[in-house]
C-alpha cells in the first residue's frame, strides 16, 4: 500500500513539474475579464498566451452549460474546456455533479459534451443505478466516476443498488461498462 501511495505522489509530482514549465501564473485581486471570463485569483496561461486555467467569479455560461461562480476551468492550448473544478455541487447535461472547489473533477468531450464526473447524488441513468463517486471508491474500490458517451449514453458506473438490466443482475457496488448500443460490456 505504502509503494502504491509513493507512486501515485512521484506521479502527480511529475505531471505537476511538466505542466508548470509550460505555464505562467498571473494573479488578479479584483475581477477581470480574460477571454470572455470574469476571473480572479491565480489565473495560469499557456506559454502563448492562452488560458490553461482560471475560477470564476459568478455563475456564467461557458460551452452550452451554465456552472456555478468559484468553477475553475482548464483549458487545451486551443482553447478547448476539458474539465473542471465544479464551485459547488451542480447539475451538469442533467447529471448532479460533485463540486466544491478541488474536490471532484468533471472532464468534457472537445464538443462541450460531459464526459465524467463523481455524482453527488445517486442517480438512475439508461436504466442503471449509478451511486455518488467518493474519494475511496475512486482511488481504491475500482473508480467513483460515471463516465458517459459522447451521445449523453451512459458508459460506466458504480451500481447503486441491485437491479435486473436487460435480463442480467447488476448488484450493489459492482462496476458496470456498458457498450455504445446499452448492452453490457462487462460486470466486475
Amino acid at each position: 500500500m505504502r509503494q502504491l501511495v509513493i507512486i501515485l505522489l512521484s506521479g502527480i509530482i511529475s505531471i505537476a513539474a511538466l505542466a508548470a514549465s509550460d505555464t505562467r501564473f498571473q494573479k488578479y485581486a479584483t475581477p477581470t475579464m480574460i477571454h470572455g471570463l470574469l476571473v480572479s485569483g491565480e489565473v495560469e496561461f499557456y506559454q502563448n498566451d492562452t488560458l490553461e486555467f482560471a475560477r470564476i467569479v459568478k455563475d456564467d455560461s461557458l460551452f452550452g452549460h451554465r456552472f456555478p461562480a468559484n468553477t475553475g476551468f482548464h483549458f487545451t492550448k486551443s482553447g478547448v474546456m476539458d474539465w473542471c473544478f465544479l464551485g459547488k455541487n451542480w447539475v451538469v447535461q442533467g447529471h448532479p455533479m460533485q463540486g466544491g472547489g478541488h474536490d471532484w473533477m468533471t472532464e468534457f468531450f472537445p464538443s462541450g459534451r460531459l464526459a465524467s464526473g463523481g455524482l453527488s447524488e445517486v442517480q438512475t441513468i439508461d436504466g442503471v443505478p449509478c451511486d455518488v463517486g467518493t474519494f475511496w471508491t475512486e482511488l481504491f474500490g475500482g473508480g467513483g466516476r460515471t463516465y458517459f458517451y459522447e451521445n449523453g449514453k451512459l458508459k460506466y458506473a458504480k451500481v447503486a443498488s441491485t437491479v435486473n438490466y436487460h435480463g442480467q443482475q447488476l448488484k450493489k457496488g459492482k462496476h458496470v461498462k456498458l457498450k455504445p448500443d446499452g448492452t453490457i460490456e462487462f460486470v466486475k
